[in-house]
């Protein structure tokens, strides 16, 4: 049985069945293929705690659509690996990255060197033929999941893709750290292990680059970022992917906790009548923080009962948000 009956994907043979799927025509289709570069927008982005900047490549509406039903019908029916814990949906990955590792004594840290542009076009084209796509529909869905021959970071599909790719590596780093002791995850391109043996750790970190070498190829050549390489110990703040683990617990850091209370209290006090952005924020600390939705509805309230305001919209929503 195919990988297409096993994990009951689309069948695709030929250009009526793309029509049929992603809702566009051939020709518009073809034009996608050919016009490529008119379908992004390119800009730059700072890099956290850097002066570089991050280049991102996003879809156009048509395209981004295109790129939606692929991650939709095709790429989320395909399991990642469990070590896997961003882009997976259904998945509150930021909490389970920082949970798997709460408990250990020792963290160690890699990053890998521009992610999504190390996975190239015949990278992505090998995946849809692994799972018994013809060649000629193999390399359209590949055309239309890359930018420039490569995965552009920005696109829709790319983070999932991405998982998808990294499967073995993910898996076999996985069952190597479980013979160590070792508790490992991988964020995107950040990769954490975790462990109350330091000196496991260390071996891992000589060894990191040789575990990886054997999964390298034109097609996908990840490289450790090594000035970005940390090893934590207690009794210091570990840091998962922005989430303090401290004593065991797992925590959103206070910067963040007070920007929101400083919001809050403008959008109360001021009636500032934009704040989806606040909301997303505080639905963010309580995905982490499971008490944290009282006690930030309290506060709301006793803001609003200081400055004698009553029923504000924004404790509607926090009353939906936590019952």
């Amino acid at each position: 049985m195919s990988e297409i009956e096993l994990l009951k994907l689309p069948r695709l043979e030929d250009a009526d069945d793309l029509n049929h799927l992603l809702l566009y025509s051939s020709r518009q289709l073809n034009k996608f293929v050919l016009l490529k570069s008119q379908q992004y927008v390119s800009f730059k982005i700072p890099k956290k705690n850097s002066s570089d900047k991050r280049t991102i490549n996003a879809p156009k509406k048509f395209l981004r659509t295109v790129q939606k039903i692929i991650l939709k019908e095709i790429l989320e029916k395909i399991p990642c690996s469990d070590a896997a814990t961003a882009f997976v949906k259904g998945k509150n990955g930021l909490f389970e990255n920082a949970d798997i590792h709460k408990d250990n004594r020792f963290l160690l840290k890699f990053d890998f060197c521009n992610f999504f542009q190390s996975i190239k076009y015949d990278k992505i084209r090998e995946l849809f033929l692994n799972l018994g796509y013809n060649t000629k529909i193999a390399s359209f869905l590949a055309e239309m999941c890359t930018y420039c021959r490569e995965l552009p970071q920005g696109g829709i599909s790319s983070p999932y893709l991405s998982n998808l790719v990294c499967k073995r590596l993910d898996d076999d780093i996985k069952q190597y750290c479980e013979t160590k002791g070792i508790r490992y995850t991988r964020y995107a391109d950040d990769l954490f292990f975790s462990s109350d043996d330091k000196d496991s750790l260390f071996e891992l970190k000589k060894n990191i680059e040789q575990l990886i070498a054997p999964y390298n190829s034109e097609s996908f050549n990840l490289q450790i970022n090594k000035r970005k390489t940390k090893f934590i110990a207690e009794p210091w703040h570990k840091k998962v992917t922005g989430i303090t683990i401290n004593n065991r617990s797992i925590k959103v850091s206070k910067k963040l906790k007070r920007d929101i209370r400083q919001e809050l209290y403008f959008v109360i006090v001021k009636n500032k009548t934009d704040y989806n952005k606040l909301i997303g924020q505080i639905a963010f600390v309580i995905s982490i923080e499971k008490d944290y939705g009282s006690k930030i509805k309290k506060y709301a309230a006793e803001i609003c009962l200081k400055h004698n305001i009553q029923d504000h919209p924004i404790l509607k929503t926090l009353n939906k948000m936590v019952k």
